[in-house]
């Protein structure tokens, strides 16, 4: 536990972090507002938001809405034919109504669109592209009627929907997180590569499979922590400015949302949304350090993660969604994270002719790569070191002495012993001692040992020593005067 905080810490002092962190958030919140007063019947709705909630709320008393809201309309008519001097203000109440009148209209229709589904789907299987039993096609016609049925008879309602719209169709969030998940494994394994600490924290006792847990949960927790931090303060800024409304109506009561299949409220599906964002980018930034973790070199490491997005994007983007590799279009990590793809629109995937719901594939495929992610680091980290232990000495004519010890991979001391005293001169000397190689019994038997080994300098002279002929990884240096 305390390693953990111990990376929190490292994490959250460093300066770049911090202002990326802040400015992706200004940035955030700046465009998502922009874009909300540059729409017309945004702003509209933001200027007359207590007009707009009586319209709303007299609406849903009414026993015939779609005839009060007619009224009303034709009474902004008679007002504007009249050349009234405050046409601007008419001219908004007017496209208040008429977003009301669309709602309600919407509204009638769902029952129909639920009722009828069974009817559309034997329409479709009476064409002979459909018609092929076993078929993908054939089965998801056939399941597509089952998974609405319980939709039957839902009551829906008119209300303020632009706030859970605007909130959850911004996709620059899903972006800048994309960005932070990365700067996160960066800062957080390249940085200590790059600085030369690995081999320092590798030849501690807990700096193998202790470290590395504790950097990813460290991970997950800024991950999850970060991501609930923007999606919620999309919920928060587009509700202040539009006002929430009705949380409670069904999410059906919002027209982009028709093609859900889930039987939940406003309120309760953002929460979902905001869940299934988060397990999204944990598996994601899992990925992301396994690669940080797995591969040395810097270049291949961002060349892997680039062209990784570009696939992933250019899969979503341009494969159609009836074309033999929809299956790339969908199971995709840019897919999951975008808009309302996971909860907010009824899709199957086919999976061996078979339609899977894309929120159990998305089940699947997140928890694989969070646990690819996971294990994979934790096994890569704790590579094996082993060679021989030398040692530099700036002056000549001095003694040393080498202690080495050998742990395993849960940092239990093993064997340790201590190399007889040897004169050292400038240049590089090997000492007595020969560390085991990986096939003697202590790395057979220890899977995953590693030498730790200490200088004494008698004389507070200025040595350094490492490891020959092992990882490239475990190199240390140590000065001492």
């Amino acid at each position: 536990m305390r390693i953990f905080f111990c990376e929190l810490y490292k994490l959250l002092s460093k300066k770049i972090f911090i202002i990326c962190l802040v400015v992706a958030l200004c940035i955030n919140a700046f465009t998502l507002i922009y874009s909300s007063a540059e729409n017309y019947n945004d702003r509209t709705k933001h200027n007359n938001i207590e007009y707009y909630n009586s319209l709303i709320k007299n609406c849903n008393s009414s026993k015939k809405a779609s005839e009060y809201l007619k009224k009303e309309l034709d009474i902004i008519n008679e007002r504007l034919t009249e050349n009234s001097t405050d046409k601007d203000a008419l001219v908004e109440k007017m496209t208040l109504l008429n977003d009301l009148i669309s709602q309600q209209n919407y509204i009638n229709r769902y029952d129909d669109f639920i009722n009828n589904m069974q009817i559309r789907a034997d329409n479709q299987l009476s064409f002979s592209i459909f018609a092929e039993p076993d078929s993908f096609a054939y089965n998801n016609i056939q399941q597509t009627p089952l998974d609405f049925q319980h939709l039957k008879g839902v009551e829906l309602y008119a209300g303020n929907n632009t706030f859970a719209e605007n909130a959850t169709q911004f996709q620059i969030t899903d972006y800048l997180m994309i960005v932070l998940v990365a700067l996160t494994c960066i800062l957080l394994f390249y940085t200590e590569r790059e600085n030369g600490l690995y081999p320092l924290v590798r030849s501690t006792k807990n700096g193998r499979t202790s470290t590395i847990v504790a950097k990813l949960f460290a991970v997950i927790a800024v991950t999850v922590v970060t991501t609930i931090l923007f999606y919620l303060s999309n919920i928060l800024i587009t509700g202040i400015y539009f006002g929430f409304g009705d949380m409670s109506r069904y999410i059906q009561s919002i027209g982009i949302f028709m093609n859900c299949s889930l039987k939940i409220s406003i309120f309760e599906y953002l929460i979902l949304w905001i869940l299934g964002k988060t397990l999204t980018l944990c598996a994601f930034s899992l990925l992301f350090s396994f690669c940080f973790t797995a591969v040395k070199a810097s270049a291949k490491i961002y060349g892997i993660i680039v062209v990784f997005l570009a696939v992933e994007i250019t899969a979503n983007l341009f494969i159609e969604g009836a074309s033999a590799f929809s299956f790339f279009k969908y199971v995709n990590i840019v897919y999951f994270l975008s808009n309302n793809n996971l909860f907010g629109e009824y899709l199957n995937v086919n999976i061996f002719s078979n339609p899977v719901n894309i929120i159990m594939v998305w089940t699947v495929v997140a928890t694989t790569l969070a646990l690819v992610g996971f294990f994979g680091s934790v096994t890569v980290y704790p590579i094996n070191a082993y060679g021989y232990t030398y040692c530099e000495k700036k002056d000549a004519g001095k003694k040393a002495n080498t202690y080495f010890a050998y742990y395993d991979i849960s940092g239990k001391l093993r064997e340790c012993g201590i190399v007889s005293k040897n004169f050292v001169y400038n240049g590089q000397v090997g000492l007595n001692k020969k560390t085991p190689s990986p096939n003697t019994d202590i790395f057979d038997y220890y899977a995953g040992a590693m030498t730790v080994s200490e200088v004494v300098y008698p004389n507070q002279t200025y040595y350094h020593w490492s490891s020959e002929n092992t990882d490239y990884e475990l190199r240390l240096g140590i000065y001492k005067r």
